[in-house]
């Protein structure tokens, strides 16, 4: 295989994961098959779609490379090939970064929620304090507390979920 052939397959590979992974379901999928084969049946009671539907996108990743099919009659096992697990573990480390955990971003991630949670409002109190004093209106004082309030109680919200 020469290397303008694995540049055509890594693309074609990446064009179809990016047009087969539009729901969190399969994106699911394909972590369960980087940790091992899976047999059709068992990647369908992972999916809230429709089988019709994950067979699609499953024939999809095969013709780009990025799953192989194996074994025949009710003995098939889908898993991940070489390139599929490179993929998969590069939109992995986008997501949590190199070197880091998916549990180490999160925790990262909910250290700092409760900075946002009370830095983001009082900037917001601050700045309507700060017009409302310079230009002698008591409105955008209390505005910007209410705003800052409603803020408060949405990034709660946000945050929460």
């Amino acid at each position: 295989m020469t290397e303008s052939d694995t540049k055509d397959q890594t693309a074609k590979a990446i064009a179809a994961i990016s047009n087969s992974i539009k729901t969190e379901t399969r994106a699911r999928m394909l972590l369960a098959l980087k940790k091992s084969p899976m047999r059709p049946k068992d990647v369908l009671r992972l999916s809230t779609e429709s089988p019709s539907t994950i067979y699609r996108a499953v024939d999809q990743l095969i013709e780009a490379g990025v799953i192989s099919r194996e074994g025949g009659g009710d003995q098939v096992v889908w898993s991940l090939t070489p390139l599929g697990t490179r993929l998969v573990d590069s939109m992995v480390n986008v997501v949590s970064g190199p070197g880091i955990s998916t549990s180490e971003a999160v925790s990262s991630r909910k250290r700092y929620q409760k900075y946002i949670e009370a830095l983001a409002p009082a900037a917001l109190f601050a700045f309507a304090a700060v017009r409302g004093v310079f230009s002698h209106q008591v409105g955008w004082v209390i505005g910007g507390a209410l705003l800052a309030l409603i803020l408060y109680v949405m990034l709660r919200y946000v945050f929460r979920r």
